[in-house]
């Protein structure tokens, strides 16, 4: 089994020898597909080698198994379309992944609105507008849309997917 690495903007990378706990902070810049997931084996000073799979992620993804309800909507007026459980997989600061339950008719470029509580102490609640991304049956892949608020206080926040 593969250790994942991430790669950073810097395109740096933190080796950590699952044997030994030593961690080591390695310059991938000359490297030949930095930009996409590769395999490699990382040899570490004491002596152990182990698979890795290096990826390039803006942001690092979270595994998570929180149930929630998704909210199929029409783009800017909010009309409700279906309504559904979803067990949210993972989660980063750009998106989040949703195994949904049941056959849907969602396509990528549909908008939902997710609600579900964190797993933490305070049982945060979460409520954010997604646009689909990809789909894989029942897997979707979504990205948050941003929130800007406008120039003027008088008129109501923009939201852009």
């Amino acid at each position: 089994m593969s250790t994942k690495v991430y790669v950073s903007d810097n395109k740096r990378a933190m080796f950590v020898c699952p044997e030994c706990g030593n961690a080591k902070n390695i310059d991938l810049s000359k490297q030949k597909g930095v930009y996409k997931a590769y395999r490699a084996k990382y040899k570490c000073h004491c002596g152990h080698s182990y698979p890795v799979l290096i990826e390039k992620r803006r942001y690092y993804r979270k595994r998570t198994n929180l149930q929630g309800m998704y909210t199929h909507i029409v783009t800017n007026s909010y009309e409700k379309i279906s309504k559904g459980v979803v067990t949210i997989t993972d989660i980063s600061r750009s998106g989040i992944m949703l195994r949904l339950n049941t056959k849907h008719n969602l396509k990528v470029g549909d908008k939902l609105l997710i609600d579900f509580e964190l797993d933490n102490t305070n049982k945060t609640k979460i409520s954010k507008k997604v646009t689909i991304k990809h789909i894989d049956g029942l897997k979707i892949g979504t990205r948050f849309c941003k929130i800007y608020p406008r120039m003027q206080e008088t008129r109501p926040l923009v939201s852009i997917c």
